[in-house]
């Protein structure tokens, strides 16, 4: 399996294909931006307050007391990456979040989600590692 920028109309298509777009810049800042956006959410709660009923981002704000705004800003990265769906103003889990991070689902990484910020605090020192062999 490899993680792959993919493009939603034929203008992106043709800056990828053309080495037009920045990709470095998609590679990592986006990356890691929607890396942090999905362990705040579990962190946070607000796959769990999903898990049973379709909420509104006030809503969803309220019950994992978060300011409104930023909510709104994290719940639409979510649902650009595929892990809510937005519809009449309410969100819902998809199939994805449902399995993977809802968790009560057997197959759940959501008991995990916390050590991935020692994966995170690991590759802060990657370069002094790649330089020294300790780290």
């Amino acid at each position: 399996m490899r993680l792959d920028l993919k493009p939603d109309s034929i203008a992106e298509r043709i800056a990828l294909r053309m080495n037009l777009a920045p990709t470095p810049i998609l590679e990592t800042q986006i990356a890691l931006v929607s890396a942090r956006a999905i362990m705040a959410a579990t962190e946070l709660g607000v796959f769990s307050c999903l898990e049973d009923k379709t909420l509104s981002a006030r809503q969803i704000g309220a019950a994992c007391g978060l300011e409104l705004h930023a909510t709104e800003a994290l719940l639409g990265a979510l649902v650009s990456m595929r892990y809510l769906r937005y519809s009449q103003d309410h969100y819902e889990l998809t199939a994805k979040s449902r399995k993977w991070l809802a968790p009560r689902n057997n197959w759940s990484l959501f008991d995990y989600m916390p050590h991935s910020r020692d994966v995170w605090r690991m590759g802060e020192s990657l370069e002094q590692f790649l330089r020294t062999g300790r780290g």
